[in-house]
């Protein structure tokens, strides 16, 4: 048996040495943990493995385990050691997840896969219901997939929410208007319209839908406006000379299509339009102005060769100048070489071949 005093010595050293030890061990630990991240994301949370349903719930961020530990640690050290290095389970972050939705339809919609946008984005409105940027995006995407008749709750709801969103209106009202319910979009657009009086687009639509339903005085009065507020719109003084001409006011349709026809010089079938409302006005030799005009732009144009044939017939009837029969019946020719299939062309030929200079 040792002597006291060396069994005390020897045991001191013994737990000199696994003190030692113990440190070295918790040391290595805590730099093992410094090298690794604190979180890390589930694989079924990136936005490119998403599933095309709805989850019933958000994704919850998990702790990275280590792939292996010292073996010489026991199993208590680590939540004794490093009380801070990890917490015991994983916090639930919806916004990280509803932005992460978010950003996913966007780009999704942006690269044209509107489906699987719309699964993004329906996500993303299922985590936060009240919010107006995803009902916004979740109602385009809808739109985008041709789903514009599930894109209508979510517009009411955007507006409910916003109520002096015009932009939310101006969708609902197109919603609507795609799934034929015309009464309804009617009423939204002139809801609209009352927040914002100078609303193109809305008025130019409204103005569509009475020219549909033939309310040809109101359609009237909704272009004059449009033009009033933008008077370089093509589309709404062509759309006007239409209207004028089914109301029979003929002079005022022959000047909205001549001011139509300024501002698209190089369109053949403004001058078209322009010469049939000037043929029907009685004001033939703007007719076969405009129709000249229309021919350079369009020399194939077969239609046009047979208008331009019956405004010459017409003038020669008006003044009993032979040229103008002649020109006639060449007009007419040139139109039945681009298209043989015209009987009351080869009858008006038969009827005026006196004047057709090929026999």
């Amino acid at each position: 048996m040792l002597p006291v005093m060396t069994r005390r010595t020897i045991l001191s050293i013994v737990v000199g040495v696994l003190l030692a030890a113990g440190v070295l061990v918790v040391l290595r630990l805590s730099v093992f943990r410094r090298e690794q991240p604190l979180f890390v994301l589930k694989a079924s949370e990136s936005p490119a493995t998403q599933p095309a349903e709805i989850p019933p719930s958000p994704e919850k961020i998990v702790l990275l385990t280590p792939t292996s530990k010292p073996t010489t640690q026991p199993t208590t050290t680590r939540a004794t050691s490093q009380p801070h290095s990890q917490p015991s389970s994983a916090p639930t972050r919806p916004a990280d997840t509803f932005k992460a939705q978010m950003q996913a339809g966007k780009d999704a919609l942006r690269d044209g896969e509107t489906e699987k946008a719309l699964a993004f984005l329906r996500r993303a409105a299922a985590l936060r219901p009240e919010d107006p940027e995803a009902l916004r995006w979740l109602a385009t995407a809808m739109q985008a997939c041709e789903k514009h008749d599930e894109s209508i709750p979510v517009f009411r709801k955007l507006i409910e929410l916003q109520p002096k969103d015009t932009t939310a209106r101006y969708n609902l009202a197109l919603a609507l208007g795609r799934g034929g319910k015309l009464d309804e979009a009617e009423d939204v657009y002139w809801r609209l319209l009352k927040i914002d009086p100078d609303h193109i687009r809305a008025r130019s639509n409204l103005a569509t839908i009475y020219q549909h339903q033939a309310r040809l005085d109101s359609a009237r009065r909704q272009w004059e406006k449009v033009i009033a507020l933008q008077p370089d719109s093509f589309s709404a003084l062509e759309a006007l000379g239409e209207v004028l001409t089914d109301l029979g006011r003929r002079e005022e349709a022959m000047d909205a299509f001549a001011r139509a026809a300024a501002l698209q010089p190089k369109v053949a079938s403004a001058w078209l339009n322009y010469a049939a409302s000037a043929c029907t006005a009685g004001a033939a030799g703007r007719a076969i102005t405009a129709l000249d005009r229309a021919l350079k732009l369009a020399p194939h144009d077969a239609e046009a060769w047979s208008m331009r044939g019956d405004i010459l017939l017409e003038l020669y009837r008006r003044t009993k100048n032979e040229q103008h029969a002649r020109q006639a019946t060449t007009a007419w020719r040139k139109s039945l070489s681009l298209n043989p299939e015209q009987p009351p062309l080869q009858k008006k030929l038969k009827t005026y071949k006196r004047f057709d200079a090929v026999p």
